[in-house]
């Protein structure tokens, strides 16, 4: 199984508290550490770790859905989006701009929607 939809029992599934609560802590306290990390680095260096991260969140989450997006129109849509140099002039089809649009929008706005 590779997805969570691909659970026989999706989407009515069920978790164990205990079990789960210690991994979801662990994360959060590398989220930290990454976060404090981040801080130290250059402002180049936080830009491009920004575009990477974006990009593969787009790519993984549209091939859930099962479409695969062309790496360079959405990294390149990314970049123009976020004011970061360019590498080329690639043409950016309407959809996947729209897709990057709404992913840098959701993670914008992620606090205004869930809090702190």
């Amino acid at each position: 199984m590779k997805y969570i939809y691909q659970n026989p029992n999706w989407p009515c599934f069920y978790w164990n508290n205990d079990s789960i609560l210690p991994i979801l802590l662990k994360i959060k306290q590398l989220q930290g550490e990454i976060i404090g990390k981040m801080k130290m680095v250059d402002f180049a260096s936080q830009n491009q770790a920004m575009l990477t991260s974006v990009t593969q969140t787009i790519l993984t989450s549209s091939e859930i859905e099962g479409e695969k997006l062309n790496l360079e129109q959405v990294r390149s849509s990314i970049s123009r989006k976020l004011g970061l140099d360019t590498a080329g002039d690639i043409n950016i089809p309407r959809d996947i701009d729209g897709i990057v649009e709404a992913t840098l929008d959701a993670m914008k706005n992620y606090f205004c929607y869930f809090g702190e």
